[in-house]
């Protein structure tokens, strides 16, 4: 390093602020979708949609299979796609607050890291608005 010159070390960036009820119910979520994977991952295929297919017709095997085909199967993809868009949003207005400029220690302003947030996600979701126009409904 050349004399005269300090190097000098910003400080940590704050924390972001966390939504606690948003990451339980992501949690709940994902733990849903993990009950249903190892079913799907336990039996053949026929099991998931049918419980004689692997002997659960009577009994406890069957009040659970209704219960997960009922209130976990499905439900817990659907909530966790909803969650994922409420926290895009989130962090859309997020980055809408007018934040200042800072000035590094070289003397250059620095700008938001969120800046971009836009022209990087506006690409993909022409991306998907795109395979959903080629793929229908047959692509679920």
């Amino acid at each position: 390093m050349a004399e005269g010159h300090e190097m000098t070390i910003d400080p940590p960036a704050a924390a972001p602020d966390r939504i606690a009820t948003l990451d339980v119910i992501r949690g709940v979520a994902v733990m849903g979708i993990l009950i249903m994977n190892i079913a799907a991952f336990a039996m053949p295929e026929a099991a998931y949609t049918n419980p004689a297919a692997y002997g659960g017709h009577s009994g406890i095997d069957l009040a659970v299979w209704a219960f997960n085909f009922v209130f976990i199967d499905g439900k817990m993809r659907g909530l966790f796609s909803f969650l994922f868009g409420a926290s895009m949003l989130l962090v859309d207005f997020r980055n809408c607050r007018p934040r200042p400029l800072s000035v590094s220690s070289r003397g250059r302003i620095r700008r938001s890291p969120h800046r971009g947030q836009y022209s990087v996600s506006t690409p993909w979701a022409h991306v998907g608005q795109g395979h959903a126009i080629q793929e229908g409904p047959a692509d679920s």
